[in-house]
């Protein structure tokens, strides 16, 4: 057990704080000993647990008022290289996690007040205060008994992946009845053709195939960065490095690209609605809201269903307890706000899917975009076009509001000081919530209204004007995503107003310059080349996954990291390595998981929703008929 444990921690000065020992050898030890006083055996087993130990100098000074510095004098004292002082950017080196194996028998308070007394020892005669603690998600626990709901989450997917296997071989072998049959909605040849189907319709939208599968590998880099910065890395020295640099500031606000997602589902709703209110005067907003939750929920809460059950059973390692023991409890518990789409408001740092906030957000504004473009239909257009705009301004200044009243910060400033993305503060009380990320998806609906509006105009951009406004609005999106840098610098004080008019503003300034560019691929004249690019052919089967690959890509991730026995080396080599691997594993792990569930479930319902629309239509013109006689 001593051999499997760590023993003492080094390379501290350049960031390296987890050490995590020899886990698989602390796993496997299992003995037995003979108690020499009355011949008893007694059957040893071991419990591996990571150690928190936080150290500081004794009447250590709180106060700084210096230009704060990321990187120390080596001249100078050591403690210079392990004090925070207040700057945020910094990797927290007077927090360590130490591994120890002991005997399972033991209690890991029994361990705490065990190690108590050295420490004390240890802090009295190097004037250092030491302080250790064990949490219970960074302990090994063996695999509880296979419950019901694991039984059920494993017929549930043998059973329609059986029916993929029965749909595709009738599919293959018949040609009769093959459009009324709802098994061939199962049919992976079907599927497969349906995700591989080129189409263009329409020059702005489809441009948005780019976007989708641009940001969804945006997303994908992002958060594998996350998962080097909360299971262990031997480098935080050079995450400082990259968080203090100006010419990194594309990665200070990387999180801003949701923002382009939420823009783009506006203009697609207001777009479509109001194709759909043009053809058919009928509006029933709860058929609406149900077409939507059909196409979200299944996979969602399969993901989810998952997470809750057999994932946990995948793998262990020092962090899976940390990650997916975690994610299980947290889908177990509040597993009902992912159903309802309100996790972002609910259930406190226990988030279940992590990134699917995103999607309670989407919902949110889907609800609400569907009722201001209702409103905005029944309207006379200009009075219509005053009431949307004036629903912009109220979204932006309610951003501003709760950002100037609580002095939030409006980018994440530092990922590093919690344990855990959800942890937080920025993250959850802010980050998630529809009242405060609104704003870009009205500016979506708004562009969405323009070009509807635009079909009836036969007016075009100039050539000149085309590319010089589509090359501005490129450039507006990187500098919007580059002016967070402002923010991540302790030493640029920022004022409540700064920071409360930052928030209120680079966000919908963002998504304008997002949507801005499908209106002018609508709009303009000379940009074929652009378009070319945009709407290339291979792009249009990676975006019908991208939904797919943001709800699954983590759960790559989580098994990665959670199952990982050492810690890891950031640099730009290993990221851009892994990130070309975290694609190819996301989008095959995505195809797989669309071509069995996603697609066809959701064809197997739009097929049940069509047939009973013709029903009811049917019922409705035999009534007709009746009363016409």
């Amino acid at each position: 057990m001593f051999d499997a444990s760590s023993k003492y921690p080094y390379g501290v000065f350049n960031g390296f704080t987890r050490h995590l020992g020899s886990y698989d050898q602390c796993k496997r030890i299992q003995t037995k000993i003979t108690d020499e006083k009355d011949g008893k055996i007694e059957e040893i087993h071991s419990r591996y647990c990571l150690v928190d130990v936080k150290f500081k100098e004794k009447n250590e000074s709180t106060n700084f008022t210096g230009e704060y510095e990321i990187f120390f004098d080596p001249q100078d004292s050591a403690w210079e290289a392990i004090r925070e002082k207040g700057d945020f950017r910094r990797w927290q080196r007077y927090f360590l996690q130490m591994a120890l194996c002991f005997p399972a028998e033991c209690q890991p308070e029994d361990i705490v007040m065990a190690l108590k007394e050295p420490l004390d020892e240890f802090g009295k005669n190097y004037n250092v205060k030491v302080q250790a603690s064990i949490l219970p998600m960074y302990c090994s626990k063996e695999l509880p008994l296979f419950s019901i709901y694991d039984l059920i989450f494993c017929v549930t997917f043998l059973s329609l992946l059986a029916m993929v296997i029965i749909g595709t071989v009738i599919d293959v072998n018949s040609d009769q009845n093959k459009e009324s049959s709802l098994l061939l909605c199962f049919s992976a040849c079907r599927n497969f053709n349906e995700i591989f189907r080129v189409n263009y319709q329409h020059k702005g939208f489809d441009s948005i195939h780019f976007f989708r599968v641009l940001l969804s590998a945006i997303t994908v880099i992002g958060h594998r960065q996350l998962q080097y910065i909360y299971t262990g890395t031997i480098s935080g020295l050079y995450i400082e490095w990259v968080a203090s640099k100006i010419i990194f500031g594309l990665l200070h606000n990387s999180t801003l690209v949701i923002d382009g997602f939420f823009g783009l589902g506006g203009l697609l709703l207001s777009f479509s609605l109001l194709s759909y209110w043009n053809e058919s005067k009928s509006f029933n907003f709860f058929i609406l809201v149900f077409k939507r939750i059909v196409r979200l929920l299944p996979l969602y809460m399969f993901i989810t269903f998952g997470y809750a059950t057999i994932f946990y059973r995948l793998g262990s390692g020092p962090f899976w307890e940390s990650i997916m023991g975690f994610t299980r409890n947290s889908c177990s518990s509040y597993w009902w706000t992912n159903l309802f789409f309100i996790n972002n408001y609910f259930g406190g740092n226990n988030k279940c899917v992590i990134q699917s906030w995103y999607l309670a957000i989407d919902f949110q504004c889907y609800i609400i975009g569907v009722l201001l473009i209702r409103i905005f239909y029944k309207m006379p257009r200009k009075i219509g076009y005053i009431f949307i705009n004036c629903a912009l301004i109220c979204s932006i200044v309610i951003t501003f509001y709760f950002t100037y009243k609580n002095d939030s910060d409006p980018i994440f400033k530092s990922v590093t000081i919690a344990r855990k993305i959800e942890e937080n503060d920025y993250f959850l009380n802010y980050y998630v919530k529809t009242h405060v990320r609104s704003t870009p998806y009205i500016i979506g609906l708004i562009f969405g209204v323009f070009l509807y509006d635009y079909k009836k105009i036969n007016w075009r951009l100039s050539k000149a004007w085309s590319k010089i406004l589509f090359i501005i609005s490129v450039i507006v999106i990187l500098s919007t995503i580059w002016s967070g840098t402002y923010f991540v610098h302790p030493s640029w004080k920022t004022t409540s107003f700064e920071k409360a008019l930052f928030a209120s503003l680079h966000r919908p300034i963002f998504a304008i310059s997002t949507c801005a560019i499908p209106l002018l691929l609508t709009i303009g004249e000379g940009l074929d080349v652009f378009y070319n690019i945009l709407s290339a052919r291979w792009l249009q089967p990676l975006s019908r996954i991208s939904y797919t690959v943001y709800l699954s890509h983590l759960l790559i991730y989580h098994y990665e990291f959670g199952t990982a026995k050492t810690t890891n080396t950031f640099s730009f080599y290993n990221l851009f390595k892994s990130v070309l691997s975290d694609w190819i594993y996301s989008v095959g792990l995505a195809f797989f998981i669309a071509i069995v569930i996603e697609f066809p479930i959701k064809n197997f319902i739009h097929i049940l929703l069509e047939r009973y629309t013709k029903y009811q239509t049917r019922i409705l013109s035999t009534d007709t008929q009746k009363k016409t006689k």
